[in-house]
């Protein structure tokens, strides 16, 4: 009897481990099938994309004809559309450049133990400091020079330094580990966008004439309150009215997919557009995902927002018009594209899942709007 049973154990196992042996051998199948799928799918992006890769790029603006790329070293350079070079300024330390009504404009950072921070304007061909350098700002975050002071935003701190050496600094608590993405100047006051992804975001206003500043969550469904209060992937000036903005909340995270574009009009806020999202059922635990968008650019006549590897166009009039994004060309190691007259795309990189492809683009409006007086 012993006997027996003991055979019917070593069978029992012998058949365990060749059922094992015989998955592990599926399951390497499999996995090499994807793999092979996976770079055939990775060829045939970069063929369509001009095999493109600008993973160093780190800002950008529109001035003077030309797309001016701050790279991740903090070179600055500058491109014409059909030039078959790009041209490098000899500035050095660059952490951001902007475009406004007192021209182009960016900030570098000084090497040393103790960081400082210079504020540098173009004047004809040359860059000029147009500030001594400012120490105490060490986590630099985005500048904005819509007004004709410039503004300076990092970590709990506001710096905002017009011509000639005026300065005003205020202390700026965020209360989460957000960082400052985006900011539009509406009136004196500045909105700001703060990323955080699972962590949160949400909005605030700063006005530098009192130095006041708090977060906020503008009024409206619990829905629009819920985008606003978590991370904010960009914001911009409302094509359709001057005075409002539109964020573009929005994240993906452990199969949760969720987004929207919000117009934000005074204490108010609305959906402005938002679009399901379709994509492998097995990675979306979302009952009704929608599309996140992560960069945006406004025009006069036209809100551009990229979404999940596609592009949209949403008109003043209601119009709307989506596609994948052009061919880029290859110029000095940047892509780009100026295949869209209002608008300059910059790929930064291209991450591949298995299943799904992506694609980060800067989006830099060649005619930024301003806004109109109007405060949130």
């Amino acid at each position: 009897m012993s006997l027996t049973v003991g055979r019917l154990q070593v069978r029992g196992t012998f058949i365990k481990g060749l059922v094992l042996s015989l998955l592990a051998v599926l399951i390497g199948v499999l996995a090499t099938e994807r793999a092979v799928a996976f770079r055939r799918r990775k060829r045939a992006l970069a063929r369509a994309t001009g095999d493109f890769a600008s993973p160093e790029v780190h800002r950008a603006a529109f001035a003077e004809g030309k797309v001016w790329v701050v790279w991740g070293d903090g070179h600055l350079s500058a491109l014409e559309e059909g030039a078959t070079e790009r041209r490098d300024t000899a500035l050095t330390g660059v952490r951001d450049v902007c475009a406004g009504p007192g021209g182009l404009w960016a900030v570098t950072q000084t090497p040393g133990p103790l960081v400082s921070w210079t504020l540098q304007r173009k004047r004809g061909e040359e860059w000029q400091p147009a500030s001594p350098p400012e120490p105490g700002i060490y986590l630099f975050e985005q500048m904005n020079c819509e007004g004709e002071l410039v503004a300076f935003f990092a970590t709990s701190e506001v710096l905002v330094r017009g011509e000639g050496g005026r300065r005003q600094s205020y202390s700026f608590p965020r209360g989460s580990p957000a960082s400052v993405v985006a900011s539009v100047r509406v009136r004196e006051r500045y909105v700001l966008a703060f990323e955080g992804g699972e962590f949160g975001g949400g909005l605030a206003w700063f006005d530098p004439a009192d130095g006041r500043g708090h977060r906020f969550t503008p009024g409206g469904t619990e829905r629009v309150r819920d985008l606003l209060g978590g991370s904010i992937n960009d914001l911009v000036v409302s094509p359709r009215r001057r005075d409002c903005v539109i964020a573009a909340p929005g994240l993906e995270h452990l199969g949760g997919i969720q987004g929207s574009l919000v117009e934000i009009c005074g204490e108010d806020a609305r959906i402005f557009y938002e679009e399901p999202f379709h994509g492998p059922d097995r990675y979306i635990t979302d009952r009704n995902p929608t599309m996140p968008f992560y960069r945006l650019a406004a025009t006069h006549r036209a809100l551009i927002a990229w979404g999940i590897d596609e592009l949209f166009i949403l008109g003043s009039d209601g119009s709307v018009s989506r596609s994948r994004a052009p061919r880029f060309d290859v110029v000095g190691g940047l892509a780009v594209s100026f295949a869209i007259p209002s608008v300059v795309l910059i790929a930064r990189h291209i991450e591949l899942l298995p299943d799904l492809e992506r694609q980060d683009l800067i989006l830099v409006s060649r005619a930024p709007p301003s806004a109109t007086p109007a405060s949130p």
